[in-house]
């Protein structure tokens, strides 16, 4: 669940979906449950609060209840840079 895992998660949640974000860091998850995201994206925070408040998201660190009666999964992985910060592709 780094930026554009919660991000993703929260444009499909505002779309109408019904959403669950699994992330293994417990101190990551707590603070998405409480509203307040690692990062500054415009409006971002309004969206995690009002989705948690709708309950239209939720996180987990367990993978087999995140991933149990879905019908779609994404997976979002860090992208690999080099030591300047340049994008390996």
């Amino acid at each position: 669940m780094g930026y554009v895992g919660i991000t993703t998660a929260l444009v499909f949640a505002e779309l109408g979906y019904q959403v669950t974000g699994m992330d293994p860091d417990d101190d990551k998850i707590s603070s998405f449950q409480r509203g307040v995201l690692p990062f500054h994206e415009p409006g971002a925070d309004v969206l995690l609060r009002k989705h948690l408040s709708q309950e239209k998201i939720a996180f987990s660190t367990d993978p087999q209840q995140s991933i149990s009666n879905q019908q779609v999964i994404f997976i979002c992985v860090g992208t690999p840079s080099r030591q300047d910060g340049n994008v390996v592709i």
